[in-house]
């Protein structure tokens, strides 16, 4: 039976991508900026999380099949379509070869095609299979959390490791990564990990109507949560961005 269409959803969508459109075309390091950097990112795995079905998929093939029909392919024919218009700008085209082309696909991250932001969609695809993964295989609910605390860890410690663009070996000899990154996006993908977890535990399923029935209630926590937000990414806290592995005073 299809789900009910839940308008705040569509609405917070549409406010995520304005603020992304917004974000863009300020300058970097404005307070402007800053702030909408802080959460847009978060909010969009959030709300992708939320909106994911766990029980739609009884095995790893199908979910796989699935999301990489879903995220993968349209990652892949934009990637290519975005390449193909900047071999027809000289100014672009300059810049196209194929190391850089190579990096590009580890990364995930496609610079040469101008179209960087579907940096989303490889990140979104690992933590759909990660997290059906470990909710299929791990029933208890604590083992969960355990690993949404264990990934946010991890991309807190990979966010300081990118103060510094190379990563150093246990024989302090210095490893360049291409692009100083892991490939497909998998570092920011740590974080990205814990707000897409949290949107799906927070999921209220199809027969619970406790956000409609307290919608007031919800609104309060919304406004309290936002001026807590704005204070702490305005104030106390530095930039922040997923994709750069960048998390403030970390």
């Amino acid at each position: 039976m299809k789900e009910k269409r839940r308008l705040y959803l569509d609405i917070s969508k549409g406010i995520g991508m304005l603020l992304v459109v917004i974000g863009h075309c300020v300058n970097k390091d404005t307070l402007l900026h800053n702030w909408i950097f802080s959460f847009h990112m978060p909010l969009f795995f959030c709300i992708s999380g939320y909106c994911f079905r766990l029980d739609k998929y009884n095995s790893f093939k199908n979910i796989m099949v699935d999301k990489a029909k879903r995220l993968l392919v349209p990652y892949i024919l934009f990637s290519l379509l975005g390449l193909f218009i900047s071999l027809l700008i000289p100014r672009w085209r300059q810049q196209v070869d194929i190391q850089g082309i190579l990096v590009d696909i580890y990364t995930g991250y496609p610079k040469l095609s101008h179209i960087t932001s579907t940096w989303f969609l490889i990140s979104l695809f690992l933590c759909m299979v990660i997290w059906w993964t470990i909710n299929y295989l791990f029933k208890n609910y604590l083992i969960r959390i355990g690993f949404i605390i264990l990934s946010g860890s991890i991309g807190a410690v990979i966010s300081k490791m990118h103060e510094v663009v190379n990563v150093v070996s246990a024989s302090e000899k210095t490893i360049n990564l291409p692009g100083g990154r892991l490939p497909l996006t998998i570092d920011a993908s740590f974080t990205a990990f814990v707000f897409f977890a949290i949107g799906n535990v927070l999921r209220v399923n199809k027969n619970n109507k406790a956000l409609e029935d307290k919608r007031y209630h919800t609104l309060l926590v919304g406004m309290i949560s936002l001026g807590v937000n704005i204070v702490v990414s305005l104030f106390l806290n530095s930039r922040v961005n997923i994709h750069g592995c960048m998390e403030g005073n970390t």
